[in-house]
């Protein structure tokens, strides 16, 4: 039997992030799609309007990074976080960085898609440089070994696949059908040549998203 819903717009990078974890750690849930426009079953299950919103045994939990943690906290043997303080002092260092770290890059491609700022060529331009310094990290901890933080993905690869889900050049038909696709492949794509490593990590990651890969 199912116990867990996860009510998403599923092209978002939350939702990508939390999907993904749940892939990972082979938790069987019903995905519910919500309607941009009606919010009501969002509120009506975690009091707030955004998604993913993860009701697990009658329990609505919402904010992307807690239901990771309530992931870990409910299933036996996850991995998502680790034990050891100085290990998962680490690991919240990557989160935040891929969560707030990302406020000149990735934050403002998405308010020139939604129209919040101009999208002058300068501040496309900017935003690419920006990304390219945001993911500099990536790239030499990727060098390293196959995950941020060692041979196997926890929360912090998650959190920051999901939000380079539409930079690196994933050719799915449901990313390229989703409604960022364009805009984020026509300028903010991380090459071949540029990010090697962060791409195929990314992929790497989101192979535990079924629902980019359906």
């Amino acid at each position: 039997m199912i116990s867990m819903q996860l009510l998403t717009l599923p092209p978002s990078p939350n939702n990508i992030k939390v999907r993904a974890a749940l892939g990972y750690l082979q938790l069987p849930f019903e995905e519910l799609p919500q309607d941009r426009d009606d919010r009501s079953a969002l509120i009506a299950a975690s009091g707030q309007p955004l998604t993913p919103v993860l009701i697990h045994d009658g329990l609505g939990v919402f904010d992307s990074a807690a239901i990771l943690r309530h992931l870990h906290a409910t299933t036996p043997g996850s991995t998502l976080f680790p034990h050891d303080p100085d290990a998962m002092r680490k690991l919240e260092s990557w989160e935040t960085q891929a969560r707030y770290g990302v406020k000149e890059s990735v934050g403002p491609m998405y308010w020139m898609f939604f129209g919040r700022m101009p999208a002058t060529p300068e501040a496309q331009v900017a935003a690419a440089v920006a990304l390219l310094r945001d993911t500099e990290a990536l790239e030499k901890a990727l060098s390293k070994s196959a995950f941020l933080m060692g041979e196997n993905p926890n929360a912090a690869d998650f959190t920051w696949a999901g939000v380079l889900a539409y930079n690196v050049g994933l050719a799915t038909p449901r990313i390229q059908a989703a409604p960022f696709f364009s805009h984020f492949s026509e300028h903010y794509t991380l090459s071949a040549e540029q990010r090697p490593l962060v791409r195929a990590w990314v992929s790497r990651v989101l192979q535990y998203d079924a629902w980019i890969h359906g």
